[in-house]
C-alpha cells in the first residue's frame, strides 16, 4: 500500500507539469505547444515512474492477474472491432444483391398425417 501512496504524488506532479505550472510561458494563451520541452520529458518520466510503482505494487500484493488480464481484454476487444470494421467495409463495397435469392422452403408440423379433405 505504501507504493501506491508514493505513486499518487508523482501522478499529481505530472498533471501539474502538463498544465504548464512551473514552466514560464508554457501555460499562456497563444504560446507554442513545445515552448517548454523539458516539461514534457519530466511529465513523461514521472508518469512512467508512477506506472512502474503501481505495477510493482500489483505484483507484490498478488494482484498480478489484473496487470495481465486487463491489457489482454483490451487487445481482444480491439481485434474484434477491427474485424467488424473490415466486415462492414466488405459488405458496403460488395453491396447486397437479392436478385437471385429464392424463397425459403418452410416445413409446417401437424398433429397427424391424414390427407387434406378436399
Amino acid at each position: 500500500m505504501r507504493m501506491i501512496r508514493a505513486a499518487f504524488p508523482l501522478g499529481f506532479k505530472a498533471d501539474l507539469l502538463r498544465h504548464g505550472i512551473g514552466c514560464e510561458g508554457a501555460g499562456r494563451a497563444g504560446a507554442a505547444p513545445s515552448s517548454c520541452p523539458t516539461r514534457h520529458a519530466i511529465g513523461a518520466a514521472t508518469t512512467a515512474l508512477a506506472l512502474a510503482i503501481i505495477i510493482s505494487a500489483k505484483f507484490t500484493e498478488c494482484a498480478w492477474i489484473t496487470v495481465l488480464v486487463i491489457p489482454s481484454v483490451i487487445l481482444l476487444l480491439q481485434a474484434i472491432k477491427r474485424y467488424y470494421e473490415e466486415l462492414e467495409m466488405r459488405l458496403r463495397d460488395d453491396g447486397l444483391s437479392l436478385a437471385e435469392v429464392r424463397p425459403p422452403i418452410v416445413l409446417v408440423t401437424k398433429e397427424g398425417w391424414e390427407p387434406p379433405d378436399g
